[in-house]
């Protein structure tokens, strides 16, 4: 039975644009190509989506702000579930699965508490949340470096 990291390597490989090479080296034997069918059709429409959004966000910027600090707790909700699941599921071959744990469950906490708040402290909770961002991503990216070394020693 596969690993259920390895399923949600397998899924987010074919949306990374490095084709997963770096989660493949993190968990030995990598992914099974058959496991998801090309996704070209979901590609291009998600394409699609995205070059809307991005014409209208630049056609009304102010309006673009808002919704998006409207939908930014539902957003860091989902990011946190998936930090602990994902966490949680390699804790047998990551020895700092634990922070991973830590970050999603900061990452709910602080969904919830903007989806409490009003729109000027969305506003400002979504600049921060942009440096709360790249801090969590920087430290996921650091972890993953750790591993990999960690896996080529072994």
């Amino acid at each position: 039975m596969a690993h259920p990291r390895l399923d949600c390597t397998a899924v987010l490989s074919r949306l990374d644009p490095h084709g997963g090479r770096a989660a493949g080296r993190l968990f030995p034997g990598g992914h099974d190509q058959r496991v998801l069918p090309r996704l070209g059709h979901a590609q291009l429409a998600l394409g699609i989506i995205f070059a809307f959004g991005a014409g209208w966000s630049f056609a009304r910027p102010y309006d673009a702000f808002w919704a998006l600090a409207s939908i930014l707790g539902l957003l860091l909700i989902f990011q946190g579930t998936f930090y602990i699941i994902t966490s949680v599921s390699t804790r047998e071959v990551s020895s700092t699965w634990w922070l991973g744990l830590v970050v999603g469950i900061l990452e709910i906490l602080l969904g919830f508490w903007a989806s409490q708040q009003y729109r000027p402290v969305q506003g400002a909770l979504l600049l921060i949340w942009i440096g709360f961002f790249a801090l969590f991503r920087g430290i996921s990216e650091i972890v993953i470096a750790f591993e990999l070394r960690h896996a080529q020693h072994r």
